[in-house]
């Protein structure tokens, strides 16, 4: 089974909308401007993912409405990969397949695999093609992915005007 969803930022926006086949609004993800958490609503979740610490290069995922850490994020230092570790055991890794970064790719335990497919280079939209997975661990992998390719974004254009 494959599903798509789409996804889209306006200009000068911190927010990423998220949208199912239908059209129909599913979720959220927005980068606060002044600190390093990330807020996102996904399918009536609420989530959070807060960093641990100033150096560090992990984030936790923080389920607000059951108050509980559901995973914790990791990127790498030498290539655009991020690491999800739930708190079940599940391990899945998104890294990025293409000289420009315009896809991304998230493999896991399961037969599952999400590929993140941005539109061009200069624009902030694109698709989120699913395979083989539920529809709740799959909307909760897109904004998860969604997260890691734009935090990695940020970081190497932090990176190239330092």
């Amino acid at each position: 089974m494959e599903n798509a969803l789409k996804y889209s930022r306006k200009i000068f926006s911190n927010k990423f909308d998220l949208v199912n086949d239908k059209n129909e609004n599913i979720g959220y993800l927005i980068f606060q401007r002044f600190n390093n958490n990330v807020t996102s609503n996904i399918y009536k979740k609420n989530l959070t993912f807060k960093k641990n610490g100033f150096w560090s290069k992990k984030f936790e995922l923080y389920d607000n409405d059951e108050n509980n850490k559901i995973a914790e994020i990791e990127f790498s230092n030498w290539k655009q990969k991020g690491f999800i570790n739930f708190q079940n055991g599940e391990k899945y890794i998104l890294s990025t397949k293409g000289f420009w970064n315009r896809k991304w790719v998230l493999d896991g335990e399961s037969s599952g695999k999400i590929t993140f497919s941005q539109r061009n280079i200069f624009s902030e939209e694109g698709e989120i093609y699913i395979e083989n997975l539920n529809k709740d661990l799959s909307y909760l992998l897109s904004v998860i992915g969604l997260f890691i390719i734009y935090t990695l974004k940020r970081r190497a254009a932090i990176a190239a005007a330092g």
